[in-house]
């Protein structure tokens, strides 16, 4: 288990002990600080002969430091928790034997706490997941995926550029060599709070999938895919901007273009709903309902509730209410 943290000693030590109170046999525990200023070196400090390796210096971010832990880690099985999420009891002596018992399967996950200020709800990602799905976006929360750490030397380590999608990019290559299994089982709380980036720097996620998604696209050569979205012009910067040029990866799975299209546009609209891009919003929605059921439409997430605030109220009135709504 590797925890990167920078400067959230109010949380670390919440961490720190979630992860030694499994009382897991074969742990090894890493955790890579970014040079806090804070309490952070105390409290690791005050653990340190528990843990398999630590250091604290200056780095390039989330993406480096989780990368710097996986190069030392040398156990068959890995994750990465962050210095703010938590695990819940038996989590590793769950995921092990759920390891133990499907030796072909690369993935597994399961639910997440959405640990709230003023609320908590459980989360599994979504129904009858599949391969689009996984290369669509993220299908399932991190803190609850363990995955075999011998495929990093086909998947290659997190892409450091990235320092909001890197989760999605690892999960969308590891998607394309080794099969995913989802669980029934609750292994971790993500905690939600005003300074989490997931708050914080939404709409930075939703940039990053985007181009994340669109850069495999090339890769893969959906010729469909990168049309059709060239065509919707709202993804025009993306495409600009990301003007692959690296290699080709052959398919070795088969990919359903029109699902996985779907499933990503439908990331897209709540994102950019989220975000407030209501214009954007609007093109990716009359798109959807030209090309796709309105029973598909009905069993995706949010994308009911948004084409109804859409069709209700003027994009000014929506801007305006989300304008007041920040102010509160």
């Amino acid at each position: 288990i590797i925890t990167p943290s920078f400067n959230q000693a109010q949380y670390l030590e919440d961490t720190i002990l979630s992860v030694l109170n499994q009382k897991y046999p074969n742990l090894e525990y890493i955790i890579i600080d970014g040079g806090s200023t804070d309490k952070s070196i105390e409290i690791i400090k005050k653990y340190e002969k528990y843990l398999s390796y630590w250091i604290s210096e200056p780095d390039k971010g989330q993406s480096a430091a989780i990368n710097k832990g996986f190069k030392k880690a040398s156990g068959e099985i890995i994750t990465w928790l962050n210095s703010d999420d938590k695990f819940l009891e038996d989590t590793l002596f769950r995921i092990s034997n759920h390891f133990r018992n499907s030796p072909d399967i690369g993935l597994i996950y399961g639910g997440v706490i959405f640990d709230e200020e003023k609320n908590k709800k459980g989360d599994f990602g979504y129904d009858n997941p599949c391969l689009e799905r996984y290369l669509a976006g993220m299908a399932f929360p991190q803190p609850a995926a363990f995955f075999r750490r011998n495929l990093l030397q086909s998947t290659g380590y997190l892409n450091e550029q990235y320092h909001y999608g890197m989760d999605y990019d690892l999960f969308s290559r590891l998607a394309l060599i080794t099969p995913f299994k989802k669980t029934n089982d609750i292994f971790s709380y993500y905690r939600i709070h005003r300074e989490s980036k997931s708050v914080k720097n939404y709409f930075l996620f939703i940039e990053e999938w985007i181009e994340i998604f669109i850069v495999l696209s090339k890769k893969l050569q959906l010729k469909r895919t990168i049309n059709t979205l060239s065509d919707l012009r709202v993804f025009e910067n993306y495409l600009k901007k990301n003007t692959y040029n690296g290699d080709i990866i052959s398919q070795i799975v088969q990919i359903d273009e029109n699902k996985l299209l779907f499933y990503f546009l439908s990331y897209a609209i709540r994102g950019w709903y989220a975000s407030g891009k209501f214009e954007e919003c609007k093109t990716i929605l009359n798109y959807i309902k030209q090309h796709y059921s309105r029973s598909l439409i009905a069993q995706e997430k949010g994308i009911s509730y948004i084409e109804n605030q859409l069709s209700y109220f003027p994009i000014p009135i929506l801007k305006l209410w989300r304008k007041i709504n920040a102010t509160r």
